[in-house]
């Protein structure tokens, strides 16, 4: 029987809301926005003066579950009539948290997320610059390591429970510009993580801390060098997200954890198992933006550990729907110019298929342009165009300069060297401009090795054996080849393994040693192969054919 009465149909709300927790709990969105539409359908005009607190949480409700399916255009409808309702500034910041997330996820917007967010900080008294430099992250990082340096791990633990109410919703606010101020903005993102460091230190604890750890212990991680004090502080929000148990905040946490810290110190394939957790994890509690980050994140993993090319590519085209599906746009932006990477190293004519296919816009933040302009120099350098490498690691230089920075840092250290030394070869630079700035990446890739070998100590020793071959050690520069070689191989890094093979044999072609030219660069063409850089591996043989034919 249809209901008449207003208590039956407020009645027939709360049973909704009991039914949108439940789907919501076992993930099943799309069902859930099924019943908040009912429950909307149930309401009276007259709902937020009769019934303000069951109207405020269905409302609220809806605009989270039609974010968690992409359905921008109803979360707009939805935290519209929220905030024209409202009547308090604590019940619209659920509303505003909602619209953060729709705005950080679309293409181009992400600097109207962190416009909104800095005004509803700013009704807590909570500013920041109007343009933020590394002045400010320099004075507020040295600010920040005095207030914590009495504060160990153990003394953190002990901090009592957050009871400030407003505090909390700092720190969420915070929390959701996070993301699009590292695209957008990457001088505020320190900021923002201080600031959730210093509000946490003085109110204490709550489910978000888990969140600020892992961000503070990246920002030690890439910007202060303190890999040690940044892995720490990694494990003490491990152990604060088992503490409070949010589920909801496990892909952020281990986005900061095996994304931005355990990369530094540990192998990286120990993090790819954490991530895909966490990418599942994100779908079922409806942190899309993050989920998808998380999957980003493990694809980069999987290519810096050697994984062939098809099977990352089959990776890549399924994440690729999940995104475009639940509007991710923003996520997808940062991943699209590694897809078109991979597709150009499987394809002959690579850099101008990935020049063609990976161009900036006018709505390309200053992060997503170095990114793209990374993954050129990657494209470029692979295919031996050191010309353009050059120019492509100038215009990226950017990316070493930003306050946070993961560890593949290396490859930009690492190639920039190489194809600048190539061009002194070549008399297209000078020594003098070059063989300095290659030792000083020596130096950091170095460092880097230091607490990351996997990852690092065969770049390291092929640059060593670039500068020793450029200074006319040549005995030297073959050890090191062999060497740079030989790890490669032993930790499975299929595209550095090919890649000290491929210089080493032009190396051994350069000093007519041509048997062992051959040996090497046929070695480097048949693990391109393994790899699947079919594009590579063709372009190879070319070169291949062309040298023994003129010998």
């Amino acid at each position: 029987p249809a209901m008449k009465s207003k208590k039956e149909k407020y009645a027939a709300v709360l049973l909704c809301i009991r039914g949108i927790q439940t789907d919501i709990e076992w993930s099943m969105f799309p069902s859930a926005a099924l019943t908040a539409d009912l429950a909307i359908s149930l309401l009276s005009e007259d709902c937020w003066r009769e019934e303000y607190d069951l109207s405020l949480t269905v409302y609220n409700n809806a605009a989270e579950i039609y974010y968690a399916i992409g359905d921008f255009d109803k979360v707009s409808e939805a935290t519209a009539i929220v905030l024209e309702n409202a009547r308090v500034y604590s019940d619209k910041l659920q509303a505003y948290s909602t619209q953060i997330s729709v705005l950080s996820s679309t293409l181009g917007k992400s600097g109207d997320s962190i416009q909104l967010g800095l005004k509803v900080l700013k009704e807590f008294g909570e500013t920041f610059p109007s343009k933020c430099n590394m002045r400010h992250v320099r004075r507020e990082f040295l600010r920040t390591k005095f207030m914590m340096r009495n504060k160990s791990t153990e003394a953190i633990r002990r901090l009592p429970n957050i009871v400030d109410a407003n505090s909390v919703a700092c720190l969420r606010i915070l929390n959701l510009i996070f993301l699009p101020a590292y695209t957008q903005e990457p001088f505020l993102v320190p900021l923002l993580v201080m600031r959730m460091l210093q509000i946490t230190v003085k109110e204490g604890l709550c489910a978000i801390s888990s969140f600020v750890f892992s961000a503070w212990g990246g920002l030690l991680c890439s910007y202060g060098n303190e890999i040690e004090l940044g892995t720490k502080f990694g494990e003490l929000a491990l152990e604060l997200l088992h503490r409070f148990q949010p589920r909801e905040w496990l892909a952020r946490v281990y986005c900061g954890i095996y994304g931005l810290i355990n990369p530094w110190s540990k192998p990286e394939r120990s993090c790819c198992a954490p991530l895909s957790l966490a990418y599942n994890v994100g779908l079922e509690t409806g942190d899309i933006q993050y989920a998808m980050l998380s999957a980003q994140l493990r694809c980069f993993l999987l290519f810096d550990i050697g994984t062939p090319l098809p099977e990352l590519k089959r990776v890549m085209l399924t994440l690729e729907d999940e995104m475009v599906a639940t509007k991710q746009e923003g996520v997808l932006s940062i991943a699209k110019p590694f897809w078109y990477m991979i597709e150009a190293f499987m394809h002959e004519n690579g850099v101008e298929k990935f020049l063609h296919d990976e161009s900036t816009t006018s709505t390309d933040t200053p992060v997503q342009i170095c990114w793209k302009y990374f993954h050129a120099m990657f494209v470029t350098f692979t295919f031996c165009d050191f010309e353009r490498t050059s120019k492509y690691a100038n215009l990226v230089q950017n990316i070493v300069n930003f306050p946070y920075k993961d560890i593949n840092i290396s490859f930009y250290l690492l190639m920039s060297s190489l194809a600048d030394i190539e061009l002194v070869r070549r008399g297209n630079k000078s020594r003098r401009q070059v063989l300095p700035r290659a030792r000083r990446h020596l130096k950091k890739i170095e460092m880097i090795s230091r607490f990351s070998p996997n990852h690092s100590f065969g770049k390291q020793y092929l640059l060593k054996a670039e500068l020793a071959a450029i200074n006319g050690k040549h005995d030297v520069a073959f050890e090191l080849f062999v060497g740079a070689i030989g790890f490669s191989k032993g930790e499975g890094l299929l595209w550095e393994q090919a890649l000290g093979a491929e210089i080493c044999g032009r190396f051994m072609a350069s000093r007519n040693k041509m048997e062992e030219a051959k040996e090497y660069l046929e070695e480097a063409h048949s693990v391109y192969l393994a790899w699947g850089g079919v594009g590579k591996a063709t372009a190879l043989q070319k070169d291949i054919n062309r040298l023994f034919v003129v010998n």
